[in-house]
């Protein structure tokens, strides 16, 4: 999907919270707007969370924004993303409950004894074979495991209550529900999203796993009305403004 960033050089301004963004590091996109505005919407008050790959600090802030009793603990493998990360946050007003380090969630070497009650994460999807072209996408969205191996390192970080909500392509949103009930984990809610209202299939899927075995609540909903032309869905949704 498109990056919102790209309409400003400089920063993204989600709701009065300004994103500074880098080449370096993939911007701001509708995916993460997305995974940030449901996630608030279907989550009722965790304490401790978790923001896996954060990029720029984007859902790291946004959780802190609309969890104001919460702390967040934003981590990511790439040291260009850390210190963007870290600049965000500290510009901000969140900067005493948002930390920010760098962190392989896939490293298995890694102990902790820190579990969350939310777990964020937009993981990467591409393959070998289709790669994006800039390095900084390349290095955000290309998958090196399966998604096996990402459940597996992600639900092992919650805690026994704990949510782990992720936006994925459509067409793979099966393989990561069958990793998940692999270990446990059961899809509570999910969320189609079309980028148009004419398309076949949609192009992601946000996804809500818990540790409850239950039928999923499935719901859609369509980005454009026309080209570059928002619903009024999504603008209520993720709380975008209307371009004039």
């Amino acid at each position: 999907m498109s990056d919102q960033g790209k309409h400003h050089p400089a920063f993204f301004d989600w709701q009065g919270i300004h994103i500074y963004q880098d080449e370096a590091v993939h911007k701001v996109g509708t995916d993460a707007i997305l995974l940030g505005a449901w996630v608030s919407n279907i989550i009722s008050d965790p304490k401790l969370i978790l923001d896996a790959g954060t990029g720029s600090g984007m859902l790291a802030m946004m959780m802190a924004k609309c969890f104001p009793k919460s702390k967040i603990h934003a981590i990511d493998m790439d040291e260009n993303a850390i210190r963007l990360a870290s600049k965000n946050v500290n510009a901000s007003k969140f900067e005493k409950r948002i930390s920010v380090s760098r962190e392989n969630i896939l490293d298995t070497r890694i102990q902790t004894d820190h579990f969350f009650d939310l777990i964020l994460s937009n993981p990467p999807f591409y393959t070998e074979h289709i790669l994006p072209t800039l390095e900084s996408k390349k290095r955000a969205k290309h998958i090196r495991v399966s998604e096996a191996e990402w459940i597996k390192s992600l639900v092992e970080r919650l805690t026994p209550s704990g949510h782990l909500c992720l936006v994925v392509p459509f067409d793979a949103a099966t393989k990561w529900i069958h990793a998940a009930n692999e270990k446990g984990y059961y899809n509570q809610q999910r969320l189609n999203i079309f980028s148009f209202a004419e398309d076949p299939f949609p192009k992601r899927s946000l996804l809500h796993f818990a540790s409850e075995l239950k039928r999923p609540l499935i719901d859609e909903l369509i980005i454009y009305k026309t080209e570059n032309v928002f619903t009024q869905t999504y603008l209520s949704l993720t709380g975008i403004r209307a371009r004039p």
